[in-house]
């Protein structure tokens, strides 16, 4: 088939959703489709510009800016009509896949789709509440009620609506009328695995080798709630001093957090910023447990990857952490935005190292059975097959 991806968001943005896409787009080319990703510029240029990745996928780059929203990582494009009508005369696709947020990128498809009878997917990445996080109080109602209504219209304009979890499904309400499904974005068990504590990555990044580590993974941003991993550190090393806290990641709020870890303990908590895929894993593999407080999960692909390296998890008892967080086999959750319980469910597991071995073994057998990715990509394939057959 020939899979057409549409996409303001992709690789070099950081975060679950780019990654998410580029991983997928790669898995249907290597299992024998042909794939074009159309999206935004990742620099300033004023024409469409298309390449060929490794991997076979063909991108297309139309003229993007910088989002207003999240200037530092996201792009948003702009005037992308003829740009996207050329993609389409040229690859000819048999199906659209689609990745919210929508802009006039998302318009510009939508249009040649349905000029020519070429069935739509779209799947949805968006929390309203999330993207209103970092504008002025006095917005963010008006602003989380225009985005939640606008994402709702142009996904009941497709033809079928996949979301990551269930709960990411719920979240969208009763008015989506096209039809809908969870898949999971999955995770790359084959690269994402478990391995040994790497004490020379460690002293890389300035982290201490002889104690232990809790792991924060993602953006730096308002909706990840990194701020409640530092004020319940205080918590956390008064009965565990052998204890430190890596944050892995860039974001909007990382001049504010870092002020933050150094009134709090500048000597433990530690900012890594953005490393590469290998470094990332080998400080999975070195790490004793996995945190995630935020409470606008829709699925959390970096908690996904920790489990595939058998590190458990402590998360937020909130939105699709829920559905990836087995208290007990897994990982453990607490009450959010409670720092104290969440200092204290971290000491539980330190405290008892051979329940925390048993969360250790059935977390890469809980991402086997339900999020390897190759089951993603089948799932996304069969569906694909399925609204080209009825056309």
């Amino acid at each position: 088939m020939r899979i057409m991806i549409v996409t303001e968001v992709f690789p070099p943005g950081m975060g679950g959703v780019p990654v998410f896409i580029d991983r997928l787009a790669t898995q249907l080319a290597q299992a024998g489709d042909d794939v074009m990703v159309v999206t935004g510029s990742a620099t300033f240029q004023m024409t469409t510009k298309t390449t060929t990745l490794p991997s076979g996928v063909t991108v297309v780059r139309v003229p993007a800016v910088a989002s207003p929203i999240n200037p530092g990582n996201n792009r948003m494009t702009y005037n992308p009509f003829s740009g996207v009508k050329k993609a389409f005369d040229d690859f000819r696709p048999d199906c659209v896949h689609m990745h919210t947020p929508a802009g006039l990128l998302h318009q510009a498809a939508l249009r040649q789709a349905r000029r020519r009878d070429v069935p739509v997917v779209i799947t949805n990445h968006v929390m309203p509440e999330n993207l209103a996080l970092n504008l002025p109080a006095w917005a963010r109602g008006v602003a989380t009620r225009l985005t939640r209504r606008s994402t709702i219209g142009f996904i009941n304009k497709t033809d079928y609506l996949v979301a990551p979890t269930q709960t990411a499904l719920d979240l969208l309400g009763p008015t989506v009328s096209v039809p809908k499904m969870a898949i999971t974005c999955g995770v790359d068990t084959a690269m994402y695995h478990p391995g040994k504590v790497d004490p020379a990555v460690l002293k890389k990044y300035g982290i201490d080798p002889h104690k232990k580590l809790l792991l924060f993974l993602g953006r730096l941003d308002g909706e990840k709630r990194i701020d409640l991993l530092i004020q319940a550190f205080p918590g956390i090393i008064r009965d565990h001093p052998d204890v430190q806290l890596a944050i892995i990641g860039k974001g909007l709020l990382v001049d504010e957090l870092t002020a933050q870890a150094r009134a709090v303990d500048p000597d433990n908590i530690i900012f890594v910023g953005p490393c590469s895929d290998n470094d990332k894993i080998r400080l999975l593999h070195s790490a004793t447990l996995f945190m995630m407080p935020s409470p606008a999960e829709l699925q959390c692909i970096a908690a996904l990857e920790a489990l595939a390296c058998e590190l458990p998890v402590v998360a937020a008892d909130q939105a699709a952490l829920r559905e990836l967080v087995q208290p007990g086999k897994n990982g453990q959750m607490f009450a959010y935005p409670d720092t104290a319980d969440l200092a204290r469910v971290v000491g539980q597991l330190l405290d008892h190292p051979i329940a925390s071995a048993t969360l250790t073994k059935h977390s890469r057998e809980w991402v086997l059975a339900h999020h390897d990715q190759l089951v993603s990509v089948r799932e996304h394939q069969k569906l694909f097959a399925s609204l080209t057959k009825t056309r």
